[in-house]
């Protein structure tokens, strides 16, 4: 199974000298007193390694440069309201540093889903494939016929 795809827009990492791969090398000190970026910067950097502590080679965590073509068209797409967000698996978006959300969110989109809840069909019965006829009418219910509207 691929690896789960987690995206980073982070404003607050550009000048912070936060330059490492998340997730690969331990933070060895602390944000200098009265330095509110790299405060934010070490928070993120920090809920990240725990993220990949959690679930391991399951994840991938890409960092999106900010201004880049990739972060415009996701601030298009997702429109936040406030950062960092993490777009998880290029279905959901979660803003800000709540950790909790982040890895509820993600396990979600970890945990394998039913095969019938997987197929085009999802809206059907559970079983019922496009071939299947339609559930025949209950007591007291007409069928429809094709063209003509119920009186």
């Amino acid at each position: 199974m691929a690896p789960l795809i987690v995206e980073v827009l982070a404003p607050g990492l550009v000048g912070a000298g936060a330059m490492r791969v998340a997730g690969r090398s331990p933070l060895t000190e602390g944000p200098a007193q009265g330095e509110a970026g790299r405060e934010e910067a070490y928070r993120l950097l920090h809920l990240l390694d725990r993220l990949r502590e959690a679930f391991g080679e399951r994840i991938v965590v890409h960092l999106i440069e900010p201004l880049s073509f990739a972060w415009m068209l996701r601030v298009l797409r997702y429109r936040p309201r406030r950062y960092p967000v993490f777009v998880v698996g290029g279905r959901r978006a979660v803003c800000g540093l709540d950790e909790s959300a982040v890895a509820r969110t993600i396990a979600a989109l970890l945990t394998p889903r039913p095969a019938w809840l997987r197929s085009r069909h999802a809206g059907l019965r559970p079983g019922a494939g496009p071939d299947d006829e339609p559930e025949e009418p209950g007591p007291g219910q007409e069928a429809e016929t094709p063209g003509r509207r119920p009186s």
